[in-house]
Parts: C-alpha cells; structure tokens; sequence
C-alpha cells in the first residue's frame, strides 16, 4: 500500500506517483510524512529522507544499502 497525495481527481489513476516530504509541527518538534512514491523509487526516497533527518541533526550517513538485494531480488546478481 501506498499512501497517495490527496489531489482533486476523478480516479486515483489522474493522481501522480511522485513522492514528497511534507513537513509539519507539533508544537516545536518537526513531523515529516513521507507522500506517494514507487517501488522502484522507494530506496532513493528512503536515501532522501534520511539525508534531510542527519542534516537537521548535522550528522552524515555511515552506510547504505545500494549493493543490498531489494525484496525478490536476492538469487538475481548485482549489475555494474
């Protein structure tokens, strides 16, 4: 499941499958809500997201999982 943008359209088809980090308030403390996206984009929003949370909190990432088998991919070989 995935949770699309609310937009004005006749059919969940019209609506776009971008994704979005909206942010809010709760009192002083920032919420982030994670909108739209694709499975084949879901780890680069992933990477996204957590490069906007160390930023706020001035660290750097330590690791990634670029070469690491996305879900039904894990007997497929790696490319490049």
């Amino acid at each position: 499941m995935r949770p699309l943008e609310y937009m004005k359209a006749k059919t969940t088809g019209q609506i776009t499958r971008d994704h979005s980090i909206k942010e809010d308030m709760a009192g002083n403390i920032p919420v982030y809500s994670l909108v739209g996206g694709k499975w084949t984009s879901y780890r680069a929003f992933g990477e996204q997201v957590a490069d906007k949370i160390m930023g706020i909190l001035g660290k750097t990432r330590r690791a990634d999982t670029l070469k690491t088998p996305i879900g039904g991919g894990r007997e497929y070989p790696l490319l490049g």
